[in-house]
């Protein structure tokens, strides 16, 4: 009997068939290396460049870093005790760190593009399609994260130099008051903020707070410069807002408990919010705050009857804010 199966393969063919698929696979490796090896190449040239342009800034920065710890260890300052807090010292410490954190955000995107670049130019031309498409899709995800993050942060910068140059307006104002012999000191610490001014002498102690607020700019012959504050809300041209006159109280009864405690008797602290730049209308009969332009203040102090301290009481609430208000060594 005979049996007759399908095609028959012949030995031959298989070992035909078997080498020729190790001939392909062997000459699949054989052109992927120069790929390989090209892309090797070209991320190679693009860390050269990229080193010799920023080269010099990581060595500055290295040294920076080696310099800061030798100068600390060679010599101390020379201070027995450091200066007082002079005004806007918080918001000057808070610029310069605006001011680092927006040039970081920035030098980080000029040295991601031109890592950009660089690795664009050095990449193979076979991969370049898909190197742009991926910086598209990096671009596209910075365009809503890190762009607002400079944004806020610049906004933030100009906001902190306007405090900062207020403060200081109205530092200038009280300081007239050093001839009457009151006692003045800026921007005393407290746990997470800070009061602006505080002052103390015969007719009592103070605690003011700036607030600095830029003006509209408006094309008529009278411009709108006033804020009225009706006891409760300041009333702005363009809005109205209580967050200032809630700061201030607040201010005035934490430097009232503390200074009770520290001099051993009972202290009340006036509240004062002072605008510099603009008119201010009171249109309350009374109120527990005082809303003033800063020029006003050494009249409105002097003017004042309630509660006055004996020089005793003076020297010792300014000892204990003198303690307080002293710079601390970084």
């Amino acid at each position: 009997m005979s049996w007759s199966g399908g095609p028959k393969t012949r030995l031959e063919d298989v070992t035909f068939s078997t080498s020729s698929q190790g001939k392909s696979k062997a000459a699949d490796i054989v052109s992927v290396q120069p790929l390989l090896r090209e892309i090797f190449t070209g991320l190679s040239f693009g860390l050269f460049i990229g080193l010799i342009l920023t080269g010099p800034i990581i060595y500055a920065l290295f040294r920076v870093h080696f310099m800061r710890k030798a100068y600390r260890a060679a010599a101390k300052d020379p201070f027995k005790e450091l200066p007082l807090r002079p005004a806007g010292e918080s918001l000057r410490v808070k610029i310069d760190e605006l001011a680092d954190e927006q040039q970081t955000y920035l030098f980080t995107h000029v040295f991601a593009a031109v890592g950009a670049l660089i690795m664009l130019l050095a990449c193979p031309v076979q991969l370049r399609l898909w190197v742009i498409v991926g910086f598209l899709v990096a671009m596209i995800i910075d365009a809503f994260t890190g762009v607002p993050k400079i944004l806020r942060v610049t906004k933030q910068l100009w906001n902190a130099r306007l405090g900062y140059t207020g403060e200081r307006a109205v530092a200038e104002e009280l300081n007239q008051l050093l001839a009457c012999g009151y006692r003045v000191f800026h921007d005393l610490p407290f746990d997470n903020f800070n009061i602006d001014h505080v002052v103390v002498g015969p007719k009592g102690l103070f605690a003011v707070e700036t607030k600095t607020r830029r003006k509209p700019v408006q094309d008529g012959k009278n411009p709108d410069y006033k804020v009225i504050f009706d006891g409760q809300f300041l009333h702005w041209p363009n809005a109205k807002e209580k967050k200032s006159v809630d700061q201030a109280t607040l201010n005035a009864r934490t430097l009232s408990e503390w200074i009770s405690s520290s001099a051993g008797e009972p202290v009340s602290a006036q509240a004062i919010v002072a605008i510099p730049g603009w008119w201010v209308e009171n249109t309350a009969k009374s109120a527990p705050i005082w809303v003033l332009n800063p020029k006003g203040l050494k009249a409105f102090i002097e003017a004042r009857s309630q509660l006055p301290l004996a020089p005793t009481q003076v020297q010792r609430i300014a000892h204990q804010l003198t303690l307080r208000c002293r710079l601390k060594n970084d």
